[in-house]
């Protein structure tokens, strides 16, 4: 009997999610027998009023020892997507991303969430909306939930909300939704991030870095870095300055300029912009 490696379960399950499998593929991703992740619609107001933004979002709740992915999932998996489906006028900001953890799992790494993850979003109504007049907001929510097998699923999650001349709180989710904002990656335009790269080997250099003692480095698109890497830093002759080297992933070409976070030691997340220095790979 045939017994599938864990890559080989990711592989299968993520072509599952996307639509391309059999039957059969979808049953082997344990579809049928196993929890499922339960997804939630979190709303700051229980009554909107027209031109004034408010906080949404989707909470996810993920069965104990099961996990889903960030936007880069890692060696394997698929990103977990929120589709919006607003009235005319309604706006929805960009998908906002909580600081993930690192989760190994025999040779594959992968970037996710554990327990309970809640994306906020922040929805503008349009000035000219009646304040007699409800809103339906609907939301399609996506992930692969993954353990030793992965499970693609999803849920449509809708709302009629009551418009008014002033809003109303949800004091309940309004404590839930800042919590949510409070584990966002936040820019840090202040650090300034550099790289220089040379065969299967790249040098990370920090400068102004003075938020925190550095971690993990989780960039937005995978490919060029391992996820498994750790960099191994080394503080520089000036305060806030760290350098570390990672190997680099063969065959992956290295961009000029990309995005990550910077996990700080204590939890926190830096979003960077990290650039190529034009130096020379010193040993």
């Amino acid at each position: 009997m045939w017994t599938p490696s864990p890559s080989s379960k990711f592989a299968a399950c993520a072509v599952a999610a996307l639509g391309w499998a059999t039957r059969g593929a979808a049953d082997n991703c344990g579809a049928d027998a196993d929890p499922e992740v339960r997804a939630s619609l979190v709303l700051a107001v229980a009554r909107f009023e027209a031109g004034r933004p408010f906080e949404a979002g989707v909470r996810l709740d993920i069965p104990p020892g099961w996990y889903i992915y960030w936007r880069n999932p890692g060696d394997a998996g698929l990103p977990t997507h929120l589709d919006w489906d607003l009235p005319e006028g309604f706006r929805a900001g960009p998908m906002e991303w909580p600081v993930p953890k690192r989760l190994i799992h025999d040779d594959l790494a992968s970037f996710g969430y554990e327990g309970t993850v809640v994306f906020p979003v922040r929805i503008t109504p349009p000035s000219d909306w009646p304040p007699t007049r409800p809103a339906r907001l609907r939301v399609r929510a996506s992930w692969l939930q993954c353990r030793e097998i992965c499970v693609p699923g999803s849920a449509t999650l809708e709302r009629e909300l009551p418009a008014g001349e002033s809003p109303i709180e949800d004091s309940e989710n309004v404590a839930l939704l800042r919590e949510a904002r409070r584990r966002l990656s936040v820019p840090a335009p202040h650090v300034r991030a550099s790289f220089e790269a040379e065969n299967e080997r790249l040098r990370l250099r920090l400068r102004e870095l003075r938020d925190g003692a550095p971690g993990l480095l989780l960039p937005y698109e995978g490919g060029f870095l391992p996820p498994s890497a750790t960099p191994r830093w080394q503080p520089g002759p000036s305060a806030g300055e760290w350098v570390a080297d990672l190997p680099l992933a063969p065959a992956f070409p290295v961009p000029r300029a990309w995005r990550a976070v910077l996990l700080l030691e204590d939890g926190r997340g830096l979003e960077l912009e990290i650039r190529r220095s034009g130096r020379r790979l010193n040993p």
